[in-house]
């Protein structure tokens, strides 16, 4: 599958996984005072494939 951004699994520990589950958080940065990291609402689970592509597909 072609994805506009790319996992890079530095190892094999995503690879073969069934259980991969991706949430989105971030930072906003403020003028001044506390620093808070905003969690988004949702996931996504997906599986990584039991080998891994050499070449950009």
């Amino acid at each position: 599958m072609n994805t506009k951004y790319y996992f890079w699994d530095d190892g094999s520990g995503l690879k073969g996984n069934n259980n991969v589950t991706l949430s989105l958080s971030w930072n906003i940065i403020p003028n001044a005072g506390f620093l808070p990291s905003i969690f988004a609402i949702g996931k996504h689970v997906f599986q990584f494939p039991n080998e891994y592509t050499q070449a950009r597909v």
